[in-house]
């Protein structure tokens, strides 16, 4: 998918046409129904599932506002394919910093 998207966009940029792909993951739909408050969603960033609104308004962005984007996938998947939430790995936030002290 994301080689036809290029290669269209590619072919199709002169004539001002854009060509982008919107790659949801788990959204709530009758094929994902009992998945609600599966563990397959808790290490991931967003760690839910996403409702079909919020692709709809990623949808209507691209058509409406995004006009110098073509040739790109655009991922709705609650972070997902970025791996594990922060506070999942140990990865120290900037708003852990007040609790530190200095040893210094």
């Amino acid at each position: 998918m994301r080689g036809l998207t290029k290669a269209a966009a590619l072919d199709l940029g002169a004539d001002n046409i854009r060509v982008v792909s919107v790659r949801p993951g788990s959204i709530r739909t009758a094929m994902t129904a009992g998945l609600e408050g599966s563990e397959m969603y808790a290490t991931q960033p967003i760690p839910r599932i996403g409702e079909p609104e919020e692709v709809a308004k990623l949808i209507l962005y691209l058509v409406a506002d995004a006009t110098y984007s073509t040739g790109i996938d655009f991922i709705a998947d609650g972070g997902g394919t970025v791996g594990p939430g922060p506070e999942r790995v140990g990865v120290f936030r900037c708003s852990d910093s007040a609790s530190l002290t200095s040893s210094g």
